[in-house]
């Protein structure tokens, strides 16, 4: 967030309008089928999947900030610089596939959850 600050700072004093901020990999979400989970050094994914999948069933999904906001968070930054805080971006698995298979991102990946892959 340090260089979104600095830039806001630059476009400041330069003059330079700008539209607003859009955070980029805020959050991670995948599905509880596809998580691996540890305990003391120890896997344990088939318990906690079973019991996960148990009490609610298969389409369960995982959520994680990225990043731990720093004081304000990007809304807190927005507010101080005057800028619209546009929206979240959340960090998808299948930008990076489709990258590295050279197609395109929203035709390929068009109406797909962040936790289907491929």
């Amino acid at each position: 967030m340090s260089d979104v600050r600095k830039e806001l700072n630059f476009c400041k004093k330069v003059k330079v309008d700008v539209l607003g901020v859009v955070e980029n990999m805020a959050t991670f979400k995948a599905s509880a089928q596809k998580v691996n989970f540890e305990k003391g050094g120890e896997d344990v994914t088939d318990e906690v999947r079973k019991v996960l999948e148990e009490k609610f069933g298969p389409d369960l999904l995982l959520q994680s900030d990225i990043f731990a906001p720093s004081g304000l968070g990007v809304s807190g930054m927005c507010t101080k610089f005057s800028v619209d805080h546009m929206g979240k971006v959340n960090l998808d698995p299948n930008l990076l596939k489709c990258c590295e298979d050279g197609v395109g991102y929203t035709e390929t990946c068009k109406g797909k959850k962040e936790s289907e892959e491929g």
